[in-house]
């Protein structure tokens, strides 16, 4: 499944607020990656939103571009995560369909 700009509108305020998982997150990297345009209309949601919130704090980090890039690292880091799980459910699924195969010819022998 390929999401295209026209559905990025969804999808931004989706990862700003960390709700995006799984095959949907890696979809919305893999866009922002090839396309500058979606890259560049997240940056500013982001930028938005996180200045609208810091507006009154009188200390704290205003480097946005770096916190930024670091949010986007983490996500790549759980897409890696949710890959890694996703195919060692798919290891046990077909050990465990071997065992069941294995017990059902045991039991059809000794019976």
């Amino acid at each position: 499944m390929k999401i295209d700009c026209k559905h990025m509108d969804r999808y931004i305020p989706l990862f700003l607020e960390d709700k995006l998982t799984g095959d949907e997150l890696e979809l919305f990297l893999r866009h922002i990656d090839s396309c500058s345009y979606c890259y560049d209309e997240m940056e500013t949601s982001y930028l938005v939103k996180e200045a609208i919130i810091r507006l009154d704090e009188e200390e704290g980090s205003y480097d946005l571009y770096s916190e930024l890039n670091k949010k986007i690292e983490a996500m790549r880091k759980c897409c890696y995560v949710h890959e890694i799980l996703e195919l060692a459910r798919r290891v046990i699924l077909i050990l465990s369909g071997f065992s069941v195969l294995s017990l059902a010819a045991y039991l059809y022998v000794v019976l």
